[in-house]
């Protein structure tokens, strides 16, 4: 299960503002993993609260525990501070203010002493209390919703987020704390809702997303047995986070989706990203490869891996695989010099061929021939000519020979791949070729 530590907002903080310089200047930070609330803030809008009430209208045993919690609070003895608070909290008594202001100040004493869901209930009896100021009221329950989570109150942590949605509108953070809290108590559909939400917000504001929030996307949608929102969800994480990990578990997710008609292409991608590394991946695709009759193909693939250690062969060995794909190569070159295709399918089919030999220019021309005669599959063809202009360094037509694809199919998913695998080298991606004869 992954989950995070909850993010103090700035919202919070501005909601429990330090006003009195005398508080101020004896801040009494918390300790906190993350360096988090200082709780001076909240003394000091309990005390600017009951600053606003009159004397005589504040009980003698309100204004003594206020007084000596206050000053608890800057020596940091929230054990103290508790107990001295405790008798004036019991009081039934209390004026609306005197709760919004003793309230807040039980929060700090709660949460100095480890007591999350004491903090986060004492922050939601001030809300109770009916005279926070509106402009407080998302801050109060943004605190909430962080400290639940802490807290482990995950209920509350749902209820306390939703609520601070529906009066401050969306916030990617809230969001986020929401969905994990429904994710935690295997509520996924919901999860999946909220984290798609915070996501939303992050990208209509420009913000940056963390890595963390985009694998909890990828883990939500794991936990609903969907593979299409699982691909669609890693798509997500390695566009903004091109890892060679997450890379592997995308393409992996699109192998077993698409199974034996995606598998070379697959592993052109593998091979592209970086991702292959194990020596029965390469002679997989060599074996798939020459199944296609891409003998120029598999000799590329085969001297990466030879080249990058990962496929060892003694060198008699390497001689005999070596000249038995050169014997293919030999015929097939031969074939592509004296043979011209009587169907638009066989004119993709050269292109292919000539692609697999680095011969990028007459390639295009060959599968763009065969689009014009007629395709039988149309969308693979556009993704053969996509993928030779990658190799050829013309990414703008590329981009357009995938826009032609019909949005769904696998070839569409495999063009948006390749977009991806360019953009994480920031640069056109050669499909693996064979040095031009």
């Amino acid at each position: 299960m992954i989950e995070s530590r909850p993010r103090f907002t700035t919202r919070l903080l501005a909601t429990l503002a330090l006003s009195a310089p005398a508080l101020k200047a004896h801040a009494c930070q918390m300790i906190d993993g993350d360096g988090g609330l200082v709780c001076d803030m909240v003394v000091g809008d309990a005390y600017e609260a009951l600053a606003e009430t009159p004397e005589n209208a504040m009980s003698a045993r309100v204004a003594s525990a206020v007084n000596r919690a206050r000053k608890l609070a800057q020596a940091q003895k929230y054990a103290d501070m508790a107990a001295a608070l405790k008798p004036a909290l019991a009081l039934k008594s209390q004026t609306p203010r005197e709760k919004f202001a003793l309230q807040q100040m039980a929060f700090v004493a709660n949460y100095g002493v480890g007591d999350y869901r004491g903090a986060a209930d004492a922050l939601g009896a001030a809300l109770e209390s009916g005279v926070a100021p509106d402009a407080k009221v998302g801050g109060l329950l943004a605190g909430m919703t962080q400290i639940y989570y802490r807290a482990g109150d995950y209920p509350h942590t749902i209820d306390a987020g939703s609520r601070y949605i529906a009066h401050d509108g969306p916030d990617a953070d809230i969001h986020m704390l929401v969905g994990q809290a429904r994710y935690i108590t295997k509520d996924f559909p919901a999860a999946m809702d909220s984290f798609r939400a915070a996501l939303k917000v992050a990208a209509d504001q420009k913000l940056d997303v963390s890595e963390e929030w985009l694998r909890l996307l990828v883990s939500g949608a794991y936990q609903l047995h969907d593979n299409a929102q699982v691909i669609a969800a890693l798509e997500q994480l390695v566009a903004s986070y091109p890892k060679p990990e997450h890379w592997r578990d995308l393409l992996q997710m699109v192998a077993y989706a698409y199974r034996d008609p995606a598998l070379l292409d697959v592993y052109r991608l593998r091979l592209a990203t970086g991702v292959m590394a194990k020596p029965a991946d390469y002679t997989e695709m060599v074996a798939l490869a020459l199944e296609q009759n891409l003998p120029g193909e598999a000799r590329a693939v085969l001297e990466r891996g030879y080249a990058s250690g990962a496929v060892a062969a003694d060198a008699a060995a390497r001689d005999r695989i070596t000249a038995s794909i050169q014997e293919r190569i030999d015929a097939d070159q031969l074939d592509l010099a004296h043979t011209s295709a009587p169907t638009g399918d066989g004119d993709i089919a050269i292109g292919e061929a000539l692609r697999s030999y680095g011969r990028y220019d007459e390639a295009i021309a060959a599968i763009e021939r065969g689009l014009a005669r007629g395709a039988s599959d149309p969308d693979a063809a556009h993704l053969r000519l996509g993928m030779t202009n990658l190799s050829a360094g013309r990414t703008d037509a590329a981009q357009q020979a995938f826009l032609a694809i019909t949005p769904g199919t696998m070839s569409a998913q495999l063009a948006r791949l390749w977009v991806l695998a360019a953009a994480k080298e920031n640069a056109a991606v050669r499909v693996v070729t064979a040095a031009p004869e």
